[in-house]
């Protein structure tokens, strides 16, 4: 895979990502603050005001504590009202920080995304060199890597190659030298033999 083709699998793949993350969000986001500006919970408010206020007449003995739930509702009902006064703003910010937030995450995965890419060209690099290597006999690969992914796979298949060829070479050699004993002794059987056939004919 080029560099020009993981990059724009990675740009199509952060580009739909990003699109489904902020239309989920604002679904998200529109639907807890539409639950606090609903006009109908607007309207129970009001209607739970004016409970307390007809409860606070007809039962003057609990005045203070209709007076303190009438006091709660209220601030709630106000806080409603800033709150879709401020809705918008409030979007954009939660907006502006999701994105921040999804960038943030964005630039970290594409920076590890480039660390790896680059890690493994370098492996690949050694790879190719210890490949030309055991291609011109050499045997004494050592390419240290552990790790267990295709890369490391492939190197230990090149370093197992290379103990194979160093094992393969060592019989080579043995029998090369084992076959030049041979032939030595033959030569000097046939030389020994030659003298020894002469006077055994005299």
């Amino acid at each position: 895979m080029t560099w020009r083709t993981s990059l724009w699998t990675l740009a199509v793949l952060l580009a739909a990502t990003a699109v489904g993350f902020v239309l989920f969000q604002r679904q998200l986001t529109g639907s807890w603050l539409a639950f606090g500006v609903h006009p109908d919970v607007v309207e129970a408010l009001d209607e739970g005001l004016e409970n307390q206020k007809r409860l606070a007449d007809l039962d003057p003995e609990h005045r203070a504590e209709y007076r303190r739930r009438f006091e709660r509702l209220e601030t709630l009902r106000n806080r409603l009202r800033i709150l879709d006064h401020s809705r918008d703003e409030l979007m954009s910010r939660y907006g502006v920080l999701v994105l921040a937030l999804f960038g943030g995450i964005v630039v970290v995965a594409g920076t590890v995304s480039v660390v790896r890419q680059r890690r493994d060209e370098v492996r690949l690099e050694r790879l190719r060199t210890a490949l030309a290597a055991l291609s011109a006999g050499r045997t004494d690969l050592d390419l240290g890597e552990g790790r267990g992914d295709v890369i490391g796979r492939v190197a230990a298949m090149v370093e197992e190659t290379s103990r194979v060829m160093a094992r393969d070479r060592r019989r080579l050699d043995q029998l090369k030298n084992l076959s030049a004993w041979q032939e030595a002794a033959r030569r000097h059987a046939h030389e020994m033999r030659t003298p020894l056939t002469a006077a055994h004919l005299e």
